[in-house]
């Protein structure tokens, strides 16, 4: 249990240091990935998340994508904890990928995308 607090501490002054008091103790109540991302999606639904290639794309977009995602995982059978290979290029794919494994469960292993199909796949 020491250990376990410890953690909590140490990513409560890791949050501390890049926001105000006012929203970290908005974020500090949320306990999992999922449900501090359904918070943000309705507190800034029709905000724009992500400007890429001169489209913009707003939260509620987002969320809806990352959803499909997720279905796409869980056809392919990953399940919570699974390691799953990210290699894109910084886009909006890519934040729709990386966010709908960690929401999901999995981790998102980023890749960089320089590696050739033989080094990803051997």
């Amino acid at each position: 249990m020491k250990g376990e607090q410890k953690m909590i501490e140490i990513r409560e002054n890791l949050l501390k240091s890049y926001m105000d008091e006012e929203t970290f103790n908005r974020i500090k109540e949320y306990s999992t990935m999922p449900q501090m991302w359904k918070g943000v999606v309705e507190e800034f639904s029709s905000n724009v998340a992500i400007e890429d290639n001169g489209n913009k794309y707003t939260y509620t977009q987002l969320d809806e994508d990352m959803a499909m995602f997720r279905g796409v995982l869980k056809a392919n059978g990953i399940k919570k904890g699974d390691k799953v290979g990210v290699i894109i290029p910084s886009s909006y794919e890519f934040a729709v990928a990386t966010l709908a494994i960690t929401t999901y469960g999995a981790v998102a292993v980023l890749l960089p995308v320089q590696l050739d199909e033989k080094t990803v796949y051997g």
